[in-house]
Parts: structure tokens; sequence; C-alpha cells
């Protein structure tokens, strides 16, 4: 299972949320993805991660 770490900036009606894997004791961004309020983060990481070849692999998901 991999890691993977997120933070959410809400603007208004806009959810902005910035995806992080870490690589040499770094975090590297992997994606940034706009989203309406009223989705979960969760689920809009695991629709871009489905959607994007990624959706083979297990992942942790933890917000910063």
């Amino acid at each position: 299972m991999k890691n993977l770490y997120y933070t959410v900036l809400i603007v208004d009606t806009m959810k902005f949320i910035n995806v992080y894997y870490i690589e040499d004791n770094q975090p590297k961004l992997l994606i940034e993805i706009e989203a309406y309020t009223n989705t979960y983060a969760e689920d809009e990481i695991q629709w871009w991660l489905d959607n994007n070849g990624h959706g083979d692999d297990a992942y942790e998901l933890e917000q910063l």
C-alpha cells in the first residue's frame, strides 16, 4: 500500500486539493485538483487516481 498525503484549501464554493507523495524524505506534488465544496476530497482524489492509470494500486490517504 502506498501513502499519499493531501491538503485542502476552501475558497467560497471551491476547494483546492494538493496531493503529495514522499520521495527521498521530501514531499513531491502528484496532482492539484479543483472541486466544488459539496464533494469529499478523498472521493475526488480516488476518482483522479482511477482515471489516470493508478486505479489498480492501493493507497492510504492522509489529510495534513
